[in-house]
Formats: C-alpha cells, sequence, structure tokens
C-alpha cells in the first residue's frame, strides 16, 4: 500500500482551485518539479479525495519511450469519458473544429469534472495547445497537468504554450520532502539512516519509497540504493541534445562535487565544456551560482557518475586530482578535496593510496587547527581507511593516526575516544614506540574524575615514563606531571613525582616550554593548602606566562582559574572578578565541554558570592549540562557545591535540593574525597530534621576522619562546611577540635578545588566555633577579620551573616532583603518580604515562610512595589513599568493601546473566572465555617466580598456590562485582578504571607506596599 505525506500546502491550492471551478472559475493548475519528487503521487491523492467528494475524474498520461500516437493523454481522457470519437472517428478540417469536438465530450460528462494530464513534458506540442484551448472554453472544468520543467523546456513549442499556461493559470512547484515527512515514510530507520536520506534524496519521495523498498533486502546502507531508474533516464534525456562529448564533460563536472568550476572542467576535457555546461544550465541539469554552477539535484550528480564504471570513476578522480595538485591549481585547493579525489581514486593503485592517506592527514590536521574536530575526526578515519589498504605502511603511521583521531574525538567530546585511546596504547606497546604510548597515556589520563581512584591510569603513566629514553625530557615532563595529579590521594608520593616532573622540564628544550607549564602545575597541585596564599598566587601566575609561552591554551585555563583561586583566598575581589572573560575566552579557545564548563561553574560561583543568586543558580545548571551531556566525570561534584552555596543562604527548588542530597549519599558512600562531601550532607540532614543521623555522622567525621586529613585543594573549603555542621547541631563538645584544625588556615577565603565555590572567610567560621565554646574574645576578633575579608571579596551575602554575629543588625538586615537571603532575614525575626524570580517560578519568602509561585503579570506587579515600598505608583505607571522591563502585558489583556471608551470593564473571560472562583469560594468558606477556622474563614470572605465588588462595579443599568471611560480605569482594574489574583495564589502556600500581603498592599489608581 503507497503512503502518502506531506504536500498539504498544494492539496489545499488544488482543492481552492476545485472549489473555484464549480463556481465556473476554473484556471488551469500544473504541478511542477524534477523527477522523483512526487507529482504523480501527490496527483493521485488529490484525485482520491476529489472522487470522495463527489468528483468526476478524467486521467491520461504521456508515453516517454516514443510511438504513442498523437493526443495520447486526451485519448486516455475522452475514453474514460464515454467518446473518444474525436481522435478515431470523423476527420476533422481544422486543429480547431478537433478541439471544439473533445471540450464537447467533457462539456457532457459528470460533473463537477477534473481532468489530469501526467507527464505533460512527454505529450507533445499538439496535446498542450489543447491543454491550453480546453482551459479558455470549459470554465467549469478544472484542469490540472504534471510536468517537468527541464525536459518541457527542451521542446520549443511546448515551452511557449507552458508558458501561456502558467501565466493564466496556478503553478505549484513542488519542493523535497522535509525531514519529519521523511520520517514518516521511514518510521523504523534511525537518526543516521534519515540524515543520510536527507543528503543524498535531497527530499525526492521517490528515493526515500526506493530506501524503504530496498535497504536491508538489496542494499546494506542508505549509499548502496541505486538512483531510480526513471530519474537515470530523465537526466539521459536532458543530456542528449547536448551534443556526444557531453555526458564526458558533465560526468567530469559531477566527479569534481556539489560545485562545479566550468574553468576547471575545461582544463580537464577536451570538449568544448563551457558550451556544454551552459546547455545543461539552460536544460535545468545546472544552476549557476557564484563562481560557476551546482547540480540542479543530488541524484542528478549520481546519476551521472552511476552510468560509470567503478574503474572508470576512479580514473576519472585521479586524473582531477592530478591537475589539481598542478601549481596553477594547488594553490586554490584545500588539502580536504585533494583527500577527497585520492580516496576515491583508491582502486587505480598503490600510488593513489598513498596520496589519500596523506592528504586526509593533512586535512585532519587543518581541521583540528580550525577548532572542527568532528570534520578532523572524519578525515583521520578516512586515513586508517586507506593506510589499511596500503601494501607497505610507514613504521608508526597507524599510530600517529590513531592519536590523532583520539585528540579529534576527545576536541568533540566524542565518548569513541576513549576506545581509539586504548588501541593506541596496545599498538604502542606492541611496536615499543615509547613515544606514542607517552601521548596515549596523557590522552587516557586528559579528563580525571577527582571522585574516583585512578589505578589504572597510574599504572599507565608510570608504564609510559619508565619506557621514555633519557633524551625525552620534555615528554617524559608531561608524563610525569599528569601522573602527580592522579597520585593526589597519595601527597607524598605525588609531590615526589610533581618535583621529578619540574626536574625533567629543566632539562628539557627550552624551546618546548609545554613541558615546564605542566610541571609547574603538577607541582602546584600537590602543595595545595602548604603555600601562603599570596605565594600560591605568584606560582600560578608563573604556570599562566609558561603556557601563554608555549601556546598551550588548555594549560594556560587551568593557570586561569588557580590565579582566581588564591585571588579569591586573599580577598581581591575586584581581580578575581577579571579573571572571568579571560576563561569565557579561553573556553571559546578551546571549545571543548570542559572548557565550558569551567568558564560557567566559576562565573555561578562568583555570582553566589555576590548574592545575585538567581544568576548563580542559572549558570550553574548550565554548566553542569555542558558536562553531563559530554559525559564528565566531576560535573556533579561541581554542581552539587554550587547549589549547597546557594542554599546555605536561602531556598532552592526542591528537584535541585532532593538531586544534591542523592548526589551526596553517592559521593560519600564511593567517593575517596568522602570527607569534603559528608560535612555538607550533615547540614542538609539536620535541615530535613534528621537530627540524629546528621550527629551520628558528624561525631565520625570528627572523631574518625579528621586527624586523617592533609591539605590538599579542598581540606579547607571542607573544613569550613565541617565547622557550619558543628555550629548548626550545637556540637560543642567538637567545637575546639574543629577550630584546632581550622586556625591554620585563618587569614584567608576557603576556595573549593579551583574555585568551584567560595565558602567566605575562613575567620568568620572560626569565630562561630570560639562563640559555640563560650570564647566570646577569640569570636569577636575572628569576625573583624571576617567582615575585612567579606567586604574586599564583595562578598554580600558572607558580609551580612557576619555583621549579623557582630551585633549590627542594621546593616546586615538591609544586606540580606538585597540579596533575598531568607535565611538570615528569618533568623534575625525581620518582617522583610522577599520576591525573587527564578528559573522555576518566583521565592516568596516572609517571617521564616518561603514558598514558590509561577510566574504571573501579577506578581510582576507585586515585585515592582515590594521594590519601592511606601512609596504609592499608579496603576498606569505600573503597566508601562512592566512593559519596559519586558514582562508584557498582553497576554492578561492589558494592552494599554487605543485606550477610549469602547472597552468592558471585565471583558466575559474575567467575568466566567470571577464566578468560577465566587463558586469554589462558597465552598470553601462552608469547610471552613464547619471547622470552625475562622482565620481561614476570615481571609475567604474577604476575597469574596472584593470579588462580588468588583463585578457588580463591571454592571450598569439593568445588568448590562459597564464600559471602560478611560486608560486609567482600564489600568486600574486590571492591575488590581492581576495582583489579588496574585496574592490568592500566594495564600494557599503561604498563608502568613498571603495575609502579610492582603494588609500590606494597596490596589486602584494609585497601588503601593506599605509594610506597616
Amino acid at each position: 500500500m503507497e503512503v502518502f505525506v506531506g504536500r498539504e500546502h498544494e492539496l489545499a491550492a488544488l482543492a481552492s482551485a476545485r472549489a473555484a471551478a464549480a463556481a465556473g472559475e476554473a484556471r488551469p493548475v500544473l504541478v511542477c518539479g524534477d523527477p522523483g519528487l512526487g507529482k504523480t503521487a501527490l496527483l493521485r491523492e488529490f484525485t482520491r479525495r476529489a472522487r470522495a467528494g463527489g468528483a468526476t475524474v478524467l486521467w491520461g498520461g504521456a508515453w516517454e519511450d516514443g510511438g504513442a500516437p498523437p493526443y495520447w493523454p486526451w485519448m486516455q481522457v475522452l475514453r474514460q469519458a464515454g467518446d473518444d470519437s474525436p481522435f478515431t472517428g470523423a476527420e476533422f478540417g481544422s486543429r480547431f473544429a478537433l478541439f471544439d469536438a473533445a471540450c464537447a465530450v467533457l462539456s457532457r460528462a459528470p460533473a463537477p469534472l477534473v481532468v489530469v494530464l501526467d507527464d505533460l513534458h512527454a505529450a507533445g506540442h499538439p496535446s498542450a495547445l489543447l491543454l491550453r484551448f480546453a482551459a479558455a472554453n470549459l470554465p467549469g472544468v478544472l484542469l490540472v497537468a504534471a510536468l517537468r520543467p527541464a525536459e518541457a523546456r527542451l521542446d520549443p513549442g511546448l515551452r511557449s504554450v507552458v508558458a501561456a499556461l502558467e501565466s493564466s493559470g496556478t503553478v505549484l512547484t513542488l519542493p523535497g520532502l522535509a525531514p519529519a515527512e521523511i520520517r514518516l515514510l521511514l518510521p523504523d530507520a534511525g537518526d543516521a539512516v534519515l540524515d543520510a536520506v536527507a543528503r543524498r534524496g535531497e527530499g525526492s519521495p521517490l528515493f526515500v519509497t526506493q530506501v524503504a523498498r530496498l535497504l536491508g533486502r538489496e542494499a546494506a546502507t542508505v549509499e548502496e540504493v541505486p538512483v531510480p531508474a526513471s530519474i537515470r533516464q530523465a537526466v539521459a534525456r536532458l543530456i542528449a541534445p547536448l551534443g556526444p562529448g557531453a555526458p564526458d564533460v558533465l560526468a567530469t563536472a559531477a566527479a569534481l562535487g556539489a560545485h562545479v568550476d566550468p574553468a576547471l572542467v575545461a582544463a580537464l576535457e577536451e570538449e568544448p565544456a563551457r558550451a556544454v555546461l551552459d546547455g545543461a544550465a539552460q536544460s535545468g541539469l545546472l544552476v549557476a551560482g557564484p563562481g560557476g554552477y551546482r547540480f540542479g539535484h543530488a541524484l542528478i550528480r549520481e546519476a551521472l557518475l552511476a552510468d560509470l564504471t567503478p574503474l572508470a570513476r576512479a580514473e576519472r578522480h585521479l586524473h582531477i586530482a592530478g591537475a589539481l595538485e598542478l601549481p596553477s591549481w594547488r594553490g586554490r585547493t584545500g588539502a580536504a578535496e585533494l583527500a577527497r579525489h585520492y580516496r576515491l581514486a583508491q582502486a587505480t593503485g598503490p600510488a593513489a593510496v598513498a596520496a589519500a592517506v596523506r592528504y586526509a592527514t593533512l586535512a585532519g590536521d587543518e581541521a583540528l587547527t580550525a577548532l572542527a574536530p568532528e570534520e578532523a575526526a572524519e578525515q583521520f578515519r578516512h586515513a586508517l581507511d586507506a593506510l589499511g589498504r596500503s601494501p607497505r605502511p610507514e613504521p608508526g603511521q597507524r599510530g600517529d593516526l590513531l592519536l590523532q583521531l583520539a585528540r579529534a574525538l576527545d576536541a568533540a567530546a566524542d565518548p569513541g575516544a576513549a576506545a581509539v585511546v586504548g588501541e593506541a596504547v596496545e599498538l604502542a606497546r606492541r611496536t615499543g614506540d615509547s613515544g606514542q604510548l607517552a601521548a596515549a597515556a596523557l590522552l587516557a589520563a586528559r579528563h580525571l574524575d577527582f571522585n574516583a581512584p585512578g589505578d589504572s591510569i597510574a599504572a599507565l603513566l608510570r608504564e609510559a615514563a619508565e619506557a621514555l629514553p633519557i633524551g625525552e625530557a620534555a615528554l617524559r615532563a608531561q608524563v610525569l606531571a599528569r601522573l602527580a595529579f592522579v597520585q593526589a590521594p597519595d601527597l607524598e608520593a605525588a609531590r615526589v613525582t610533581a618535583d621529578a616532573a619540574v626536574a625533567e622540564a629543566g632539562r628539557a628544550d627550552p624551546s618546548e616550554p609545554a613541558a615546564r607549564a605542566a610541571a609547574l602545575a603538577a607541582r602546584h597541585h600537590t602543595r595545595w593548602g602548604t603555600q601562603e596564599p599570596a605565594d600560591a598566587l605568584a606560582d600560578a601566575s608563573g604556570i599562566v606566562d609558561a603556557a601563554r609561552r608555549a601556546r598551550d591554551p588548555g594549560t594556560e585555563l587551568d593557570g586561569r582559574v588557580l590565579v582566581l583561586t588564591h585571588l579569591l583566598e586573599v580577598g581581591d575581589g575586584p581581580a578575581a572578578r577579571r579573571v572571568l572573560p579571560e576563561l569565557d575566552r579561553l573556553a571559546g579557545t578551546l571549545r571543548h565541554p570542559s572548557a565550558r564548563l569551567v568558564a560557567l561553574s566559576r562565573r555561578a560561583a562568583l555570582a553566589t558570592l555576590d548574592g545575585d543568586f538567581a544568576e548563580g543558580a542559572r549558570a550553574a545548571t548550565e554548566a553542569w549540562e555542558a558536562g553531563r551531556r559530554a559525559g564528565l566525570p566531576d560535573a556533579d561534584a561541581v554542581r552539587w557545591g554550587q547549589v549547597h552555596a546557594i542554599w546555605v543562604h536561602t531556598d532552592v527548588p526542591a528537584e535541585d535540593l532532593d538531586w544534591t542530597v542523592r548526589t551526596l549519599r553517592e559521593l560519600v558512600a564511593h567517593s575517596h574525597r568522602a570527607f569534603a562531601h559528608a560535612p555538607a550532607l550533615v547540614q542538609f540532614e539536620a535541615a530535613a530534621g534528621d537530627v540524629e543521623q546528621a550527629r551520628g555522622r558528624l561525631d565520625d567525621l570528627v572523631e574518625h576522619g579528621l586527624d586523617r586529613q592533609r591539605p590538599d585543594m579542598v581540606l579547607v573549603w571542607a573544613l569550613t562546611h565541617l565547622a557550619e555542621a558543628v555550629c548548626v547541631l550545637g556540637a560543642a563538645e567538637h567545637a575546639r577540635r574543629v577550630y584546632r584544625a581550622l586556625l591554620p588556615y585563618a587569614g584567608r577565603a576557603a576556595v573549593e578545588a579551583g574555585a568551584v565555590s567560595c565558602s567566605g572567610a575562613t575567620d568568620f567560621y572560626l569565630g562561630r566555633l570560639a562563640a559555640l565554646d563560650g570564647d566570646a574574645e577569640s569570636a569577636g576578633r575572628h569576625y573583624r577579620v571576617a567582615e575585612r575579608l567579606h567586604r574586599s571579596l564583595g562578598a554580600r551575602p558572607m558580609l551580612a551573616r557576619t555583621l549579623a554575629e557582630l551585633g549590627e543588625v542594621a546593616e546586615a538586615r538591609a544586606l540580606a532583603g538585597a540579596c533575598g537571603m531568607t535565611r538570615l532575614l528569618a533568623r534575625l525575626g525581620d518582617a522583610r518580604l522577599v520576591l525573587r524570580l527564578e528559573q522555576d517560578g518566583w521565592l516568596v519568602a516572609f517571617a521564616g515562610e518561603s514558598s514558590r509561585v509561577p510566574d504571573s503579570l501579577g506578581l510582576r506587579y507585586l515585585a515592582l512595589l515590594v521594590r519601592s515600598p511606601g512609596r504609592e505608583v499608579s496603576a498606569v505607571e505600573l503597566v508601562q513599568l512592566a512593559a519596559s522591563t519586558g514582562t508584557g502585558s498582553t497576554g492578561e489583556g492589558l494592552d494599554m493601546a487605543g485606550g477610549g471608551r469602547g472597552d468592558e470593564v471585565l471583558d466575559a473571560r474575567a467575568r466566567g473566572e470571577y464566578r468560577r472562583r465566587l463558586a469554589e469560594l462558597d465552598d470553601d468558606l462552608a469547610e471552613a465555617e464547619h471547622w470552625h477556622d475562622q482565620e481561614r474563614a476570615a481571609r475567604l470572605r474577604a476575597e469574596r466580598d472584593f470579588l462580588i465588588q468588583e463585578l457588580s462595579a463591571a454592571a450598569g443599568l439593568g445588568g448590562r456590562t459597564r464600559r471602560l471611560g478611560s486608560d486609567a480605569e482600564r489600568a486600574r482594574l486590571n492591575v488590581t485582578r492581576a495582583i489579588r489574583t496574585a496574592i490568592a495564589r500566594i495564600r494557599e502556600r503561604a498563608p502568613a504571607t498571603g495575609a502579610h500581603l492582603d494588609a500590606a498592599v494597596r490596589t486602584g489608581t494609585r497601588c503601593s506596599y506599605r509594610p506597616g
């Protein structure tokens, strides 16, 4: 059964034409398109629908193989009408009489009548003339003809008649099928098959159906599905008038590719190529474009190549490649183009195979340099495939290509990179190539999971380092540097290895600064936490300088992250923020998801440190999604720290909180860095009311985990979380011990693993521990140090917490309100209302009560009022402010344009919603009174009275709808309605907040928020 998809626009146009014909206003319809675009299928579907609608359909088609009598399509039509005598009976003295007799037969056919002529381009000039005559003399008959315009243009007489029909009728030019329509025809095909079908067939329905018929039966892949025979025949007919040499010229043009350069074709062919190409353009085989031609359809090009034997095609590509290597063409020919021609010429012999390897490798290198790793990977695969055909491959060539392919796949974040690296490792071991083994080991260790053991990677790096000869100091330094990172859990071993890497880098050629940059980064990593922040900052700057000299953006990115980390540690907030654009620049240069994760997550960390929690959450989520898509092992660990940094100060969405707790439990159970994760889990458990579980976990951390910790990239940050957990649980018995562990790091900010998160000044936590231990004097001294550091950092939330501990409540309250720190505001007993728009709606918090409410215009109006407490704002101004800040107004009937006297005070929809809400309120009020809930009943009565008042105000004499008198009146009513609806939604989730808003918000012509 034939499946028909798409063409709804064309079917609608044909249906419209049929309706016009039924009204006596018929115009001919020409359905135009290249071979295989589905003209006949479209007409079959249309006539099926027409018959179902009661129409009479008469169909005639041309015979393309010659030998048919004149007017053959019309003879078929008249036979179906029951009278073909105009063509088989009496003779007519003129063509006019013949045409008139034929139209007379059609006029007697049952109406409504549809006449279809298929393949008009092959019907001949006389049949086209009859169609034109019928169109002029049968206004009640719909005449539809399908044709290929390129073939119709070959006959001058037919060309002129078609032009006249086009001017008097409707032309429907069929495009290729859209990807979604192709999917309907191939419902079981995967994305790769669908992409190949779309690329080869350019939406040709005939090709798609050929794929559906042959794929998996006679063809293993889409590429093996032959060009449909009807398309090849049509191409042959178009070529025939161009002369005997045209097939060779056009075959060469087809072998060149999608773009045809006339000068190159002329250089390759002895025939007058330009004349052939111009003729092909006139026939529609080619289309003129910038600098030459392109084929009118991909299948035309394939049909031309299909007429050559495989060896003839290969020889043609070899001929083209040889010409492109000549000095006159080489300067404007890319390696990828030469690689393609030599790849397709491999059947000619070993020389073409060797050239295919050489140029594909060069093309892959060029693509990597141009930051096109996907294209590079494809070229390296081609090179490997060609190398497999080579009778005498050069030693080490396959290993080099595997390494290049792995680099390209890694740059493209393709998970297949790991398998290619494994193949390269095994090959290097078999061949004893120590350089390739070292390069493969470095690729295998490129993306480390610092929460999982790296024993296998460490063993591979050791093997590679030991295999390298003495003269390979630069490469050995890089391998040892990476090994030091992997050995980080065993700090002593890692430090020894890092020192060895620095020593090897010192022996390396000074012209290879990348080795020194890698070694310095490794030494810095293994000494994290043992240096003063200012000294560490100087070392980090040295890593950046070395990486820049080496033109190594990856190591420079690592160095910039270290600089950011230590700037935060010393409290230089402005300088730290100046690092962010450098991270963005390097991420743009590297174009790898891991670099994007670095740049976005550090932007999230600083936004949260600033108190912009919404931006921090947005950037953290975007970073995590980028990392997860690329399968980066540390994406989850980065994200939980950033969610926690926000949660410490304010509420986070429930799904984010649940995910964070689940992730932490997994990390605490399986990570060798469990101590870094567990203190935050204690805080979450305590907040959830699971105090016993939290207390047991805290006791275990302090009594069995604390003394085993050694300085590393997360220790100081983890100790601040441990201190927070001790204070949250009031575990005074642990305060002094944790204080002693954290005290050596006083005077700095605690920063997690490369500035993923900053928990603020260590002195803030030392102050809390001292206070819990009863040492008020030390606590005050630490808080003052923390205050200074937080001010220099620009860390508003942590400054607010510090000031609160110092008793400077006014400034603390102001900062907390500005940042939306719901936890601190609740602790201070602040009745301040927080309204903050986040990704999943509005966070609404008041007096310790918080909830999330979906976005609405009413909430945006409320936010504008809350931003300026006590100030009166006109309803008109609120509408304008909302519009100017991009909130829009038309969605809730608040468009102020064209204000006059014609609008209703409440439209029908609003009145209906009010009445439905009144019915709900009646039920709720009855329930509240039944349960003697007087507070709830009072709120419900107030809302009910308001709605009744609004409905009354909207009704005029006799209950007729009252009209608005001005823009101000319309704004008053709509703003009031939006705000009161928003308050009602808040009240459902947070009763105390709703009651506060009921009392504090005034609506009307002028609105205000007066918290009392």
